[in-house]
């Protein structure tokens, strides 16, 4: 099928339906779609369909939400020191010294206690 060819007439003519479907929506953001989609027939002499009115109201809730995604807090350490391979293996060896890991945990929360 051959494309049409755009004149200034028919480029003014031209009408962004979804642009009007989010224009409608945020003026009358309680609208269901059917509503809205007599309201753009009425206002602007369009016909669009509610199930193209709910796929553009969706598309555009999913891209607001990728634009605010939440970042990831920092896991809470207690110290804000890297942890190195030198410093795991001293737990390491620390650990062993006293008994295991739990042994060195009850070890480290007594000396916490301490301070």
């Amino acid at each position: 099928m051959a494309k049409k060819k755009v004149t200034e007439k028919s480029a003014a003519k031209a009408v962004n339906k979804s642009e009007l479907v989010r224009e409608h929506a945020a003026a009358n953001p309680k609208e269901k779609p059917k509503a809205i989609a007599e309201g753009i027939k009425k206002k602007h002499g369009v016909e669009i369909s509610p199930q193209q009115i709910s796929t553009v109201l969706f598309q555009a809730r999913a891209k607001a939400g990728k634009k605010k995604a939440k970042k990831r807090a920092p896991a809470a350490s207690g110290s804000e020191t890297k942890v190195s391979l030198s410093l795991l293996l001293d737990a390491k060896q620390f650990a062993e010294k006293v008994g295991g890991v739990d042994q060195a945990t009850m070890l480290l929360a007594a000396l916490k206690k301490l301070d």
